[in-house]
């Protein structure tokens, strides 16, 4: 029953906890015992834990589809194209319902909320592996792609409803029905990237890497972040002056530095966004627009810059496997809503303070 909750579950066990144990659960005549009936110094807000349990339900149904699919051509040999595509999907719905047995509130309350998420992903790449005289290696990869990004969701409900038994399949049977609501959000990803790696005889191996990214969400002239990296590692134990060493094996050296970054902001966090709202002039109820209550900012990318060196060997004829590592890892332009005063008329703004 707790599962059923949502978003009262969190709080049921404490309703329960705050109740006298020597009260009864239900009245003689079967209704549901409240504390204010046998207690009336107590809060109102006090109420019968088994009014949650029996008298709401909140279902949630989702559907996903995680689809991929890709195409390869061999121009030359060593020279092949890729085609890959990939669609995600995520459809739920979330019914709510309060019966007309809830303390206090015998009208019912419904309420549907449907979101539906689609992600559609391209990618095109080139990739080159080549190897010269047994003691040359290179595997390079340069392309492109896309992701879009794309969220709906409406909202509908009601109250006073005649009877309990549709619950939330027949909305219309609502006495009063609340506000309707509804979103969308897009957001778009365009990509480049470089990636060169070249091995000399096994033993020396470097890899040199480049992305330059270009989102949607960030301000228009800060739309771009280029995050390159670079990293090298030496197979210590393939070295001729190694090779007698039985107590220590598969020695590998590795040293690596690099840049991410991070674009996990909200859409149109950079706009002025107008939200809908109503107001009474005379006798008349007007819908208005009016501000949000996020702050528009000037943003750009979250970079992070991490630099890392590691030692992999083995002991004991590889009996034991031992991996140690130091990393040096600082993010800058850090992402974080700053709290403004109320009198400002926004509650916070998006900013890169961190």
């Amino acid at each position: 029953h707790l599962s059923e909750q949502g978003r009262f579950g969190t709080s049921l066990i404490g309703r329960a906890y705050s109740i006298p144990p020597i009260l009864p659960v239900y009245n003689d005549d079967g209704s549901y015992m409240e504390p204010i009936q046998r207690l009336p110094f107590v809060s109102e807000a006090l109420y019968n834990p088994l009014d949650f349990i029996n008298e709401q339900k909140n279902t949630i149904q989702q559907k996903n589809l995680l689809g991929t699919a890709a195409i390869s051509y061999r121009i030359i040999d060593g020279l092949t194209f890729k085609v890959l595509g990939g669609v995600e999907s995520v459809n739920m719905r979330n019914d709510f319902y309060q019966t007309k047995k809830f303390q206090n509130d015998p009208n019912g309350l419904a309420t549907v909320t449907t979101s539906d998420y689609t992600s559609y992903l391209n990618e095109n790449t080139l990739n080159y592996v080549k190897r010269f005289n047994d003691d040359h290696e290179i595997n390079a990869v340069a392309g492109v792609s896309f992701q879009n990004f794309l969220t709906t969701t409406l909202t509908a409900g009601g109250s006073a409803f005649l009877s309990d038994i549709p619950e939330t399949n027949s909305l219309g049977m609502a006495g009063v029905f609340s506000s309707p609501a509804s979103g969308y959000t897009k957001s778009v990803l365009l990509s480049g990237l470089g990636r060169i790696n070249y091995s000399f005889k096994k033993r020396y191996l470097f890899t040199v890497s480049m992305r330059s990214d270009g989102s949607s969400v960030y301000s228009a002239d800060k739309k771009w972040g280029y995050f390159p990296s670079a990293a090298f590692a030496w197979r210590l134990s393939d070295e001729h002056f190694f090779r007698n060493i039985d107590v220590v094996k598969n020695v590998k050296l590795r040293a690596s530095w690099g840049k991410a970054g991070s674009q996990a902001i909200s859409p149109y966090s950079t706009l002025n966004t107008l939200k809908p709202d109503n107001t009474v002039f005379g006798n008349t109820l007007y819908t208005t627009m009016a501000p949000g209550e996020r702050l528009a900012a000037d943003l750009k990318w979250e970079t992070t810059q991490q630099m890392n060196v590691g030692v992999d060997f083995t002991l004991l004829n590889d009996r034991i496997m031992v991996s140690a590592d130091y990393y040096r890892k600082k993010t800058s332009d850090l992402l974080n809503a700053v709290q403004l005063p109320r009198t400002t008329g926004f509650t916070n703004s998006l900013r890169n303070v961190g």
